[in-house]
């Protein structure tokens, strides 16, 4: 497996243990993450209260399903499931892209930039 794909692996775990960790997960504080058709999340802070959502509760269950690379571009299909906080379990199937800006690693491993 390659550098790319084990660094997006190493932050997919990261992200399954969010609600226990005292680390952070986010990688780059340029990060930008699209939900479609729900928002647009831009910078560090945006990021961490997206993914620390009061309306979930635990962490999520993500599965990839597989990666494609090409040069410093990774995506990932997967799947997540989550308990929301009103008892109602969400599904979904999602892709992400990460664009590695170049492969050094920051201390954790996380690319040093990407969107």
């Amino acid at each position: 497996m390659s550098a790319n794909k084990q660094t997006v692996e190493t932050y997919i775990d990261g992200v399954q243990q969010i609600r226990s960790r005292t680390d952070p997960v986010v990688p780059d504080r340029h990060i930008q993450w699209t939900v479609f058709g729900a928002c647009r999340l831009s910078g560090e802070e945006a990021y961490d209260s997206g993914i620390e959502n009061p309306a979930f509760v635990g962490s999520p269950t993500v599965t990839i399903v597989r990666m494609v690379e090409e040069g410093d571009v990774v995506m990932a299909e997967m799947t997540v499931e989550v308990q929301r906080s009103n008892g109602e379990t969400m599904r979904a199937a999602m892709g992400e892209v990460f664009v590695m800006a170049n492969t050094t690693r920051s201390k954790n491993g996380a690319p040093t930039s990407w969107s």
